[in-house]
Order: C-alpha cells, then sequence, then structure tokens
C-alpha cells in the first residue's frame, strides 16, 4: 500500500496549472522535469496521468510564506465577506468569496 503526504496548504503565486487553468496552483504543484517552459499540473490533473508518466514529474510543496501568508490572512478575515488579498487564500475560498 502507498502512503502519500497530505496535501500541504497554500499556493504557488503566479503558478497556472497547465492543463486545469486553476491559478494559482493549491497545494502540490507537479513540475515537468526538464521542461521550458515549465509545463506544470496541479494535483488533481496529476492524479489522472498514468503511473509510468508520474516519474517524469517533480512533485514541488508550497513555498512556505504563501502558505503562512494565507493563514495570517484567514486568521484576521471577517465572516461572512472576509477581506482576502492574498492569491493563494482567494483561490481556495468558494466563488462568491472571490
Amino acid at each position: 500500500m502507498v502512503h502519500y503526504a497530505p496535501t500541504p496548504q497554500g499556493c504557488h503565486p503566479g503558478i497556472e496549472c497547465d492543463k486545469s487553468g486553476q491559478n494559482p496552483i493549491v497545494g502540490w504543484r507537479f513540475k515537468l522535469k526538464g521542461s521550458d517552459p515549465s509545463y506544470d499540473l496541479c494535483e488533481a490533473e496529476f492524479n489522472k496521468l498514468p503511473d509510468a508518466e508520474k516519474a517524469n514529474y517533480e512533485k514541488i510543496a508550497p513555498p512556505a510564506r504563501a502558505a503562512q501568508s494565507e493563514a495570517l490572512t484567514a486568521d484576521r478575515a471577517p465572516d461572512p465577506a472576509p477581506r482576502i488579498t492574498s492569491p493563494c487564500a482567494r483561490a481556495s475560498l468558494p466563488a462568491r468569496y472571490g
């Protein structure tokens, strides 16, 4: 049985999934090794790949600063209409708050 690390909090500011268009990529980012320009996938799109193709990708956690920024913004956000300035925090909100 294969055990995967849980999806980390945070996002990759300025990085878009080349398959789904998710921007920024939230959670794990999968970068095709040797691609120039960079070819990136979000976790959902990466999981759709055949196992043989997955070996061609590097798994990248969100930058620590983005995760910290999201946590701080979320802690201070009033409800029901949070004022979110971080692109990482905006990406994780329902569409009505974005």
